[in-house]
C-alpha cells in the first residue's frame, strides 16, 4: 500500500537542508491548508482531509515560535478514537 505522507523542510541559518516525515497518511492521501487555529504557539497550523474522510490537525506543541519566558498554556491530553 502506498503511503502519502507530510514532509517538514527546514534550514537553519546558514546550515543544510532537512527533511523529516510529521505525518503518514493510511489512505489514498489528503488535501491540506494552512491556518492560526491554536493561539498558545506563535506556528499556523495544519488541517488535513483524506480522501477516506478522516480530518486531522498537525500542530507544534504550546509555546513553539514564543519569545522566551512567555508562558503558554500546557496541551490537553489527546484522545483517541476507536478505529482513527
Amino acid at each position: 500500500m502506498a503511503r502519502h505522507r507530510v514532509d517538514l523542510l527546514s534550514r537553519p541559518p546558514g546550515g543544510a537542508f532537512s527533511v523529516e516525515t510529521i505525518f503518514a497518511d493510511r489512505d489514498r492521501g489528503h488535501w491540506l491548508d494552512a491556518a492560526e487555529l491554536d493561539g498558545r504557539n506563535a506556528t499556523d497550523e495544519l488541517l488535513g482531509s483524506g480522501y477516506g474522510g478522516r480530518v486531522f490537525l498537525l500542530a507544534r506543541e504550546p509555546g513553539y515560535g514564543s519569545p522566551p519566558g512567555v508562558p503558554a498554556e500546557k496541551a490537553a491530553p489527546v484522545s483517541r478514537v476507536a478505529g482513527f
